[in-house]
């Protein structure tokens, strides 16, 4: 968290080439709140800062060292969600030390957290790579790219096929979104299909991130809406026996936690609903300025 000063807003516009679609939003939303309230306080919660320290042989690509350029790297996405999930359940059991934490939404991630800092991400240098999403295809060969571009579409037309036209859109040929994908997976055939893709990427990013932690202590499935998400929870807890965990044939509702597992599990499943807006309000209330020396 950061002060708005003329100083971040500079960082923020240098940050504007890389998701332009987003960051320029991002500036005009800041003018706009100065502009309305002058007097007030203005605050930048950067949702990449969560995943600024991740290991270099982590946030690197193998790339020419000709294109070196420092901001070439894995960034993460949805960080202030992820070190919440941490401090929740830090709070709930002290000796905590390796986490997996699964962002399920309309744009589904997976961090991989020791002892409060984060050693793996789904996310890289945007969030195309790593976890389909409605419109983002995820995880693909880079050449890929030049076979589309061999039919005749620009640079600029790629751009918008990959992140705002394919995932699972472009896979069932027709809009659709996690949460349709997640209320009727299990009686359309097509939208099973879909399901099927999907609980596999996050199975696999699971799986890799216990062997990145070397065992895991708790696999947290967090949402903004588990009402919409709730039911994708279940098949993705019931394939966690493999790390030690033990399923409970129901849930059980543990100060405001959901726990998927048993309570003699060696290993915590636990699904937590994200009030994203008030976290960043609580954020913004413990907020305090270093008086000036």
């Amino acid at each position: 968290m950061t002060a708005v000063t003329a100083e971040s807003l500079l960082a923020v516009q240098k940050c504007g080439r890389f998701l332009p679609e987003h960051n320029d939003a991002l500036h005009k939303v800041i003018d706009l709140g100065l502009a309305a309230l002058p007097g007030a306080a203005h605050l930048l919660l950067c949702d990449t800062a969560f995943f600024r320290d991740l290991p270099e042989h982590v946030h690197t690509y193998a790339v020419p060292l000709s294109l070196k350029d420092p901001s070439l790297r894995r960034y993460g996405s949805d960080g202030l969600c992820h070190e919440w999930v941490w401090e929740t359940l830090k709070r709930r059991t002290p000796a905590l030390s390796r986490v997996v934490s699964v962002l399920i939404g309309e744009n589904t991630n997976v961090a991989a957290i020791r002892d409060g800092r984060p050693v793996e991400t789904t996310v890289g240098f945007t969030s195309v790579e790593g976890i389909s999403s409605a419109h983002g295809c995820g995880d693909i060969d880079p050449t890929i790219i030049f076979q589309v571009q061999a039919t005749g579409l620009s640079f600029e037309e790629i751009s918008r096929l990959l992140t705002r036209q394919s995932g699972f859109s472009g896979f069932l040929g027709r809009e659709t979104s996690i949460a349709e994908i997640a209320a009727d997976g299990g009686r359309d055939p097509e939208l099973a299909r879909a399901l099927d893709v999907f609980l596999y990427q996050i199975e696999k990013y699971i799986g890799a991130f216990v062997s990145v932690l070397g065992g895991v202590d708790a696999v947290a499935f967090v949402s903004e809406d588990m009402a919409a998400y709730g039911d994708l929870v279940r098949p993705l807890a019931a394939g966690l026996e493999y790390s030690g965990a033990r399923i409970a044939p129901e849930a059980a509702e543990e100060r405001g936690v959901r726990r998927l597992s048993t309570p003699d599990s060696p290993v915590a499943v636990l699904g937590l609903a994200y009030d994203k807006w008030g976290d960043l309000g609580r954020r913004a209330a413990d907020h305090r300025e270093v008086p000036a020396s």
